[in-house]
């Protein structure tokens, strides 16, 4: 477990046991997606949505950020082939703008530049708090997926850009 400082709170970061922590997180991410989601879907789609966050979660590199053992958020930084990624960053709204969510960026950047390679995420074109939030720390829209009712934004931050080879297109999104 690692401890990380922001602003004058302690932090634990641990990595996410799949099947402990998937109920708190998924909750998590459906309370502060599902107003976004319905926007496209009409309605949650409770299944499709759980099966798509499960398959996520059960990556390694995804992290539980918890203070005085209490989760507050979750998320993964993923070094795949051609990118580094952000993935199921979702933070407690208590949590949003203390320095957290640029923190993880901050992280993710770190690892983009060692392995020199573009830092990519997606995010819902309805999103706008998420958008902004990418927007203000540096990310631009790069692309957009539209599938079924899914419309996500590709983004990419632009300190990284130089690391994109010009054969390769875009971040391929998994669903």
């Amino acid at each position: 477990m690692a401890v990380i400082k922001i602003k004058e709170h302690e932090l634990e970061l641990r990595a996410a046991n799949p099947e402990q922590d998937l109920p708190y997180a998924y909750g998590l991410f459906k309370r502060l997606t599902e107003s976004f989601v319905e926007s496209l879907a009409g309605k949650w789609p409770e299944q499709e949505q759980y099966d798509f966050f499960r398959k996520g979660f059960s990556n390694p590199n995804v992290q539980i950020i918890t203070q005085n053992k209490k989760p507050i958020g979750c998320f993964g930084i993923i070094e795949e082939f051609n990118r580094v990624s952000v993935q199921r960053m979702y933070v407690e709204a208590a949590w949003q703008g203390t320095g957290l969510g640029r923190w993880i960026i901050g992280q993710a950047l770190e690892k983009a530049r060692d392995a020199k390679k573009p830092l990519e995420a997606e995010v819902l074109t309805t999103n706008n708090p998420a958008i902004g939030f990418y927007n203000h720390i540096g990310f631009r829209v790069v692309g957009d997926y539209n599938y079924g009712w899914v419309k996500q934004h590709a983004i990419r931050h632009k300190d990284t850009e130089l690391y994109v080879p010009a054969c390769l297109p875009t971040a391929k999104l998994e669903r």
